[in-house]
């Protein structure tokens, strides 16, 4: 299961500051970390996760662990599914009445037809777990991540050229050069 706290704390570690700091520039409760930590919370309201995606320049979906998926890549994951349910001799709906999930719609079906863009990974790994599938699944779904904007502001420091340049602009304004050059690397 995706765990939200480990989110972002990874986020908070990339961007080398301390939870304390994000729940006091978003506005959120200064318990926000500890309650997802200790499980009193396992989420984040809409208007929450908005503010944490902004904050570490990330999408909502990252921040509530939703994936986006082309048909090509929902075609593959029903795939990865449907072998295994037949090797397990289940059928999709008996794995998904096993599977805690969270969306109640038939999802190996839907990623069959290419009608599920957008699907949680919480659910992904569920049904994963009834097939016992998990590794397969977790490749896969490496394979095709992309990058968050933290990450790749990761990457682009550690090109010489860029440090080079970060060196020689003043700092209030390397947030709009970083900006140009994630844009810059999303064309390509």
């Amino acid at each position: 299961m995706v765990n939200m706290y480990e989110k972002l704390k990874s986020l908070c570690d990339m961007k080398g500051v301390k939870p304390a700091e994000v729940c006091n520039s978003i506005g959120a409760s200064k318990s926000l970390f500890t309650d997802l930590k200790t499980g009193r919370k396992s989420s984040v309201s809409l208007e929450t996760a908005g503010r944490l995606a902004a904050y570490f320049g990330v999408s909502v979906d990252d921040i509530l662990g939703v994936v986006q998926l082309s048909e090509e890549e929902q075609g593959v994951l029903f795939n990865f599914f449907d072998t295994a349910c037949n090797s397990a001799g289940m059928s999709p709906e008996i794995v998904q009445k096993e599977a805690p999930i969270s969306n109640k719609s038939n999802v190996i079906e839907k990623l069959g037809l290419g009608r599920m863009p957008r699907v949680s990974m919480d659910d992904i790994y569920a049904i994963a777990d009834v097939l016992d599938c998990r590794a397969e699944v977790e490749e896969f779904l490496d394979k095709i991540k992309k990058p968050t904007a933290i990450e790749s502001d990761e990457l682009l420091r550690q090109t010489d050229e860029v440090k080079e340049l970060l060196k020689k602009i003043e700092p209030e304004q390397r947030e709009s050069v970083l900006q140009m050059l994630r844009t810059f690397a999303a064309e390509k």
